[in-house]
């Protein structure tokens, strides 16, 4: 059960935190805080807390008061997740990371929203930023994965199957799913979820304190299916401001706070498709049922083989799976010399679901393109139950 602390938070607010069971909540109101604190000091009104899991500290002070309460309970009581209710700008996101602030969350938030950042302190789930934005180091049980989706030449439905794999993943992980758009010059994740990003993947390689967690957080744009989306920038001059050490650099903060790091890819393999390759924990290869891709795709897996690391974990993926001039999975998976791992069928669900803006899983639930889409799913799983595993001294062999 966790233990969360309210303090000076807006009636609505309180009210929603109130109603979620599984959690022993207590509230402190601003007149009777400032009153405690009058009377003994913010010292030993810090001093005195009892160990709360969770710390809120609410939108009915200033922001200025809220961070110094926020500095002084992250320094006298350091087990404890201090979230601030606000809606601040950026230069006050960066303000809050500094005095302690882990995760920050706006006033007018729902029951729902507050539900699920609750969640995500539970169990392995938590992942402490610490002070200035630098992760903790990591549980050895922590699974985060970073799946990287390539594809060797446009239109074999790379980003295609990266939006579902997100969407999918998302389903079981709400809030701790995020999909990044690394095609700089010519993303289109944005259109294909049908989202008006307010801030980009350009603006992550611009603003020098962007790898702060809490400021990094204000550039992602949330889907109504639980995913968050690092959205390709709309003008390709982003290729001039970002290196291939600021990619694994971000993939790597993302997967600090997030449980799934889904990243979508350009049709070549530039410096920045090798970089997210790097730092991955699972590779998604995707081909499509002709020769010339297939031939692509093997020649890109040799070059990547010998340009860097490779994770262990890999997922062929063959798209549009349908038999035509004699060409089948078998004569792709001879072409390719590895194993198809996963087959994704041709469905009309797919077009039409990219023309609405709508993930195809949604489009036809249960359907053999969904199917498919939950097999790649499985094995992704299968992979962190892998690392787990190894963490613990167990034999997966």
């Amino acid at each position: 059960m966790t233990r969360v602390l309210m303090l000076a938070t807006n009636p609505t607010f309180t009210r929603h935190a109130m109603s979620l069971g599984d959690h022993r909540v207590a509230t402190i109101e601003a007149e009777e805080l400032d009153r405690v604190i009058a009377l003994g000091g913010l010292a030993a009104f810090v001093g005195g807390l009892s160990a709360p899991d969770v710390v809120m500290v609410g939108d009915l002070l200033p922001v200025g008061e809220a961070l110094t309460l926020a500095e002084a309970i992250r320094r006298e009581v350091p087990g404890a997740h201090v979230v601030l209710v606000s809606d601040p700008d950026r230069v006050s996101m960066v303000e809050a990371m500094r005095a302690g602030v882990r995760d920050v969350i706006p006033s007018s938030a729902s029951a729902h929203d507050i539900e699920s950042l609750w969640a995500r302190f539970e169990g392995s789930n938590v992942r402490s930023i610490g002070v200035h934005g630098v992760p903790a180091e990591a549980a050895p049980e922590d699974s985060s994965r970073i799946i990287v989706v390539t594809g060797p030449r446009g239109g074999v439905g790379r980003s295609t199957v990266a939006v579902n794999l997100a969407v999918a993943l998302a389903a079981e992980a709400p809030r701790d799913t995020v999909l990044v758009d690394l095609d700089l010059q010519f993303g289109d994740v944005g259109l294909m979820l049908d989202l008006d990003p307010l801030g980009t993947i350009g603006d992550v390689f611009e603003v020098r304190s962007s790898m702060d967690s809490l400021v990094l957080k204000t550039f992602l744009t949330a889907h109504a299916g639980g995913l968050w989306v690092l959205c390709s920038s709309p003008t390709p001059t982003v290729v001039d401001r970002a290196t291939p050490e600021a990619v694994s650099r971000l993939l790597q903060r993302l997967a600090a706070e997030f449980r799934y790091v889904v990243v979508d890819t350009g049709a070549r393999l530039d410096p920045f498709t090798v970089a997210a390759v790097g730092v991955a924990t699972d590779h998604v290869a995707v081909t499509s049922m002709d020769v010339s891709s297939a031939r692509a795709l093997r020649r890109q897996l040799a070059m990547l083989s010998s340009v860097g690391d490779v994770p262990e974990s890999r997922h062929v993926v063959l798209n549009r799976a349908e038999r035509t001039h004699g060409v089948g999975p078998r004569e792709i998976e001879s072409l390719l010399g590895i194993p198809v791992d996963v087959v994704v069928p041709s469905a009309a669900e797919v077009p039409a679901a990219a023309n609405f803006g709508t993930p195809a899983v949604w489009r036809k639930r249960g359907g053999p393109f969904g199917k498919a889409i939950a097999h790649l799913v499985q094995r992704i799983h299968e992979g962190e139950l892998s690392v787990v595993a190894k963490h613990r001294g167990v034999d997966v062999a």
